[in-house]
């Protein structure tokens, strides 16, 4: 069914390729490259094509000249064809006239972002540009990401529209979404129940077959439990009954994240425009408590007296290690958090963050002193001592108004009694705090993650480096997580927290440090999150909140988020994860909203939550403010490289060019230290980047303009490091280079004979071919005919280890680190 309305010309691009004229009539193109100019300009992307893309994206094996006037011949057909109206086109860009010409994709598209879920499924004929294919590695690049955003969205317009059908309209629906996606579980179990529903329960039974084949023979895993319950039902006598009597037809309508992990964007992460960059985050603040509550949650001013009728408060401070070893602080601190933890879930009881609470370590401060300073009535001091197999925990509740002790207690077991222990502890506090627990709380806390004191040790000295939260410290927490779920392959909250690290590279863009490709990443944490969401935990749904706003369905991202905090009201995360989703989803008010509270359970918070202040504050063009956020995270945290970014940005758009430049050769130092090359507005992370998000998109790059950031490195300032052709020669023929994107994660390189024979892998693409000096510049030939031409750099800083000691930049765009191998 056609959903589109008349106009003019009508562009079909998905299942194919149409293009009809006013009257109806199929208007014939005269070649490949005709049709993809057309699908170009009829997807662009925001800040719409130049004329230099188009000619790189299409004819980028041609000279210059050659390329623009291919471009300028293919204008003047599309002209004759469509008309003098349907082209908006002046020396620098060109663009479909919206009046003139109506797209198919980008009806889809809006109707998708409508939530016309019905009509985007039926406006949904195939893959973007079937059958249509160039042999130019750029366009299908291009292509590959276009035909991935669209093919998720029909997943989910199809999934969303099955929500609401039922019977054979419903088969219908689900057997599509099966073949669009054909690995997701979750349509067989809907198949399974449409057909047991329609008495057909043969069908019912082979939809759980084709099911339990696929996984295992694409992905080497089996059904999920749900899937095994309903196949067991189903054919059971019961099931068979189920033929003479109604059964449920189709899941009740759930958000996305919670029928199961979103599906892995199958797009490039360097074409991610459209997604967000930085830690994943997105949802908005449950209630917490009522209105005195709300109260409590304004903005903290300096000194904070805490009112009578206010709701209980309490911070819990890190634990002495009273034990011989040293090195057995994470134990105590594991034991502080998890009391933490287990009293936030009490209804009314606001809990301080650890960060702020625990960064009271080893300071000689009056406790009312402290109290004032987090806003607290209550504080909760202790210490752990561990021997051998015993432990002995000292837990004394404090009331700070005062400064006396309220309550104190001492508590011996052994070590495989920690989990009983932790229960007396917290049970005790409850009691002296007097707190009246309610069914479901006493039930929340009497449940354990594991029974495996091996695996909670493991899971504790990795959390130890997961909570510090920088890239470098979650690398630390991987193995000892791994090892949680050696020991408990059913442990929760360690895949959770496995899942966030896997996503959070990414996201960040900084899987090579993993070792693995951004996509392998990815998948990682989707397979993780999957036995997480089991057994849920705060971390689970703030893992799947990031997917969804990745994906940026910010509606499910924002239920994710609402869940996290009403299983951990304490945990600050949740809502500075909601920020960032707010500012992706357009809506900085809302995000400062969301740091406010943040700020107020974490008053001494990680540098990355007042980055995210900073970032609040550009969006909303408060430039002073932002400088001053961002300057205080270079302080506290020198080596992450994007408040250095944004730094550059901000004293652009405020004209303090020398500080903007300062701010600019830091940011490189970091990146190239990593692993990474220099900035230019042109390269991988900036086109990739996942600051893109809505407020700031341009704001921050019209700032990185005025402070001077060159577009490519072909410009004056790069010309000192640009190797000569005698360089080149020397450098690379008879020699292997290999590198790696720092950003994707992904390998490249070649082996190149001093005939110049030569063999590429990676994304520079794979195969045999040749490499030969052209000018000043190193071109690559491929058997297939595709020749990708470029400069090489040296990358000062760069060093053989992080194989970034040279840059070779693509003229077709990007700039890609490597070293000699050899």
């Amino acid at each position: 069914m056609d959903t589109l309305s008349p106009s003019p010309v009508l562009v079909r691009v998905l299942g194919g390729f149409e293009l009809i004229g006013a009257d109806g009539g199929d208007l014939t193109l005269s070649g490949k490259k005709l049709r993809a100019l057309v699908a170009l300009l009829a997807l662009p992307p925001s800040h719409g094509w130049s004329r230099e893309q188009l000619t790189a994206l299409l004819w980028g094996d041609r000279d210059e000249e050659l390329a623009r006037g291919s471009l300028r011949q293919a204008l003047a057909e599309l002209r004759r064809l469509l008309g003098e109206a349907a082209l908006v086109a002046d020396r620098e860009t060109v663009a479909f006239d919206p009046a003139y010409v109506r797209i198919d994709a980008v009806e889809f598209g809006e109707l998708g972002a409508a939530s016309q879920w019905d009509r985007a499924a039926a406006l949904y004929r195939g893959d973007l540009l079937t059958g249509v294919t160039l042999p130019n590695g750029a366009f299908a690049d291009w292509l590959l990401v276009e035909r991935t955003r669209l093919h998720d969205l029909a997943i989910r317009a199809l999934s969303r529209a099955l929500e609401t059908r039922s019977g054979a309209d419903a088969i219908a629906t689900a057997l599509r979404l099966q073949e669009l996606d054909p690995d997701r579980e979750e349509t067989y179990r809907a198949l399974m129940r449409l057909y047991a529903a329609n008495g057909d329960r043969s069908q019912a039974l082979r939809q759980y077959q084709l099911c339990r084949d696929r996984l295992q023979r694409e992905l080497g895993v089996k059904p999920e439990p749900e899937t095994e319950r309903l196949f067991q039902e189903i054919r059971s006598p019961a099931g068979r009954a189920a033929r003479q009597s109604p059964v449920e037809e189709a899941p009740a309508a759930r958000p996305a994240a919670a029928i199961g992990v979103p599906p892995i964007p199958r797009a490039d992460i360097a074409a991610r425009r459209r997604w967000p960059w930085w830690a994943a985050i997105g949802g908005m603040i449950i209630a917490l408590g009522g209105i005195a509550l709300a109260a409590w949650l304004q903005p903290r001013q300096a000194s904070v007296t805490v009112a009578s009728g206010s709701p209980p408060s309490i911070a819990v401070l890190p634990f002495e290690n009273m034990s011989d070893d040293p090195q057995q602080v994470y134990f105590a601190d594991g034991i502080a958090e998890d009391l933490m933890t287990d009293l936030s879930r009490v209804k009314d009881l606001v809990v301080i963050a650890r960060n702020s609470a625990f960064g009271y370590r080893g300071k000689d401060v009056d406790v009312r002193d402290m109290a004032r300073d987090l806003g607290v009535r209550y504080v909760i001091e202790g210490s752990v001592r561990r021997a051998g197999d015993q432990v002995r925990i000292n837990v004394q509740l404090v009331d700070a108004a005062t400064g006396n002790q309220q309550w104190a207690q001492r508590y011996d077991g052994s070590l495989t009694d920690i989990f009983a222990l932790q229960d007396q502890v917290t049970g005790a506090v409850v009691n002296a705090m007097a707190l009246r627990l309610t069914a479901g709380e006493r039930s929340a806390l009497a449940r354990h993650e594991t029974a495996s004191l091996e695996a909670y040790d493991a899971f504790l000295r990795g959390w130890d480096h997961y909570k510090r939260a920088t890239p470098g410290e979650l690398l630390k927490a991987l193995p000892y997580f791994e090892q949680a779920i050696e020991l408990d392959p059913a442990y929760a909250r360690a895949h959770a927290s496995l899942a966030m690290i896997y996503f959070q590279a990414y996201d960040q863009g900084w899987s090579g440090n993993l070792g693995v490709s951004a996509g392998d990443s990815y998948r990682r944490a989707r397979d993780h999150l999957k036995i997480a969401q089991e057994h849920p935990t705060s971390t689970s749904h703030q893992v799947a909140g990031n997917m969804s706003r990745a994906l940026g369905w910010y509606d499910d991202a924002q239920k994710e988020f609402e869940a996290a905090i009403a299983l951990d009201p304490s945990d600050s995360w949740s809502y500075v994860y909601a920020a960032q989703a707010l500012l992706a989803a357009g809506d900085p008010v809302k995000a400062e909203e969301q740091m406010r509270v943040a700020m107020r359970l974490d008053p001494h918070p990680p540098p990355v939550f007042v980055f995210h202040q900073g970032m609040v504050a550009f969006a909303q063009g408060q430039l002073l403010e932002a400088a001053a956020k961002f300057e205080k995270v270079t302080e506290l945290d020198p080596q992450d490289p994007w408040p250095w970014l944004y730094l550059v940005a901000t004293y652009g758009s405020g004209g303090k060019t020398t500080e903007a430049r300062a701010a600019l050769s830091a940011f490189n130092l970091i990146r190239v230290q990593h692993g990474g090359i220099p900035l230019t507005l042109d390269c991988y992370y900036m086109r990739g980047s996942a600051f893109y998000i809505s407020p700031t998109r341009g704001g921050l790059l019209a700032g990185l303009e005025r402070a001077g950031v060159p577009r490519w490195f072909e410009v004056r300032e790069f010309d000192r490091q640009r190797l000569s052709p005698m360089e080149v020669d020397a450098l690379l023929f008879g020699h292997r280079i290999r590198g790696r994107t720092l950003e994707s994660g992904l390998e490249h390189g070649a082996s190149v004979a001093a005939d110049g024979s030569a063999m590429m892998f990676g994304d520079w693409g794979s195969g045999n071919g040749r490499a030969r000096l052209v000018g000043d510049g190193l071109c690559f030939e491929w058997t297939s005919g595709y020749t990708n031409c470029g400069t090489v750099y040296r990358n000062p800083g760069g060093t053989k280890a992080k194989e970034n000691e040279f840059i070779w930049f693509s003229h077709m765009g990007g700039g890609f680190p490597f070293s000699l191998a050899d």
